[in-house]
């Protein structure tokens, strides 16, 4: 038992390690895909070496905040690594995803492998240059409560699956190049109308068809603002 008890330990030990490990990683990858990052992150610990806007607990990332410092590049698929992360916004990556916003000079598409964030609540990259389409693996965020992505470039319809995030309490989507109707939901795909937690809906500025839905107006939704 005595034997069986230090294999667990040592294992759980390996697991911390590559878990600390695949972080540093993606945040690397991160730093390497960007510039104007802060002048302090130097080292390859971001953690050990407290870097300027990466929020730790326990040698874990758990927030990232880098609002308004004129960043430039993409949004690395590594990020999947940062599995812990709560809040992206405004280029501000924590256990939250948290706030990437108003880095004019993020550009690219949002890697689908941004589903894979399941702890994510918050996601926030207002007035940024994200283009091409919004993840439909965004969808798979279940426990998302703030969803803005407003002031970008990004194109296409809007993902029916977005109709998945029960928990959702805002949505931003306004001053982009969006197309199509505005979905609801039908006998097999999901749609902006299971939102019934939500209490704002932003959609102005963009190139959408077709009327509002009523669903939006039924007696199971909760909206101040449409």
């Amino acid at each position: 038992m005595e034997s069986l008890c230090f294999l667990f330990e040592e294992c759980h030990l390996m697991l911390e390690i590559h878990f600390v490990y695949d972080v540093v990683v993606a945040l690397n990858s991160l730093k390497d895909a960007w510039d104007n990052t802060q002048p302090n992150w130097i080292g390859s610990d971001p953690c050990g070496s407290g870097w300027e806007g990466v929020r730790c607990t326990n040698f874990r990332v758990t927030a990232i905040t880098l609002t308004s410092i004129g960043l430039t590049g993409m949004l690395s698929g590594d990020i999947e690594s940062l599995s812990e992360l709560q809040t992206l916004k405004n280029l501000t990556i924590s256990f939250y995803l948290r706030d990437l916003s108003y880095n004019k000079g993020l550009t690219g598409p949002i890697p689908a492998s941004i589903g894979n964030l399941k702890k994510l609540t918050n996601l926030i990259l207002i007035g940024s240059g994200f283009s091409g389409p919004i993840p439909r693996t965004i969808g798979s965020l279940e426990q998302l409560v703030m969803l803005s992505l407003n002031s970008n470039s990004f194109s296409g319809p809007i993902p029916p699956q977005l109709g998945n995030l029960s928990n959702l309490y805002w949505l931003d989507l306004a001053d982009n190049k969006l197309s199509g109707a505005i979905p609801v939901s039908d006998a097999t795909t999901p749609g902006l109308d299971m939102l019934t937690n939500a209490k704002h809906f932003h959609f102005g500025k963009n190139q959408l068809s077709g009327e509002i839905p009523s669903q939006l107006f039924s007696s199971k939704m909760t909206l101040k603002h449409v």
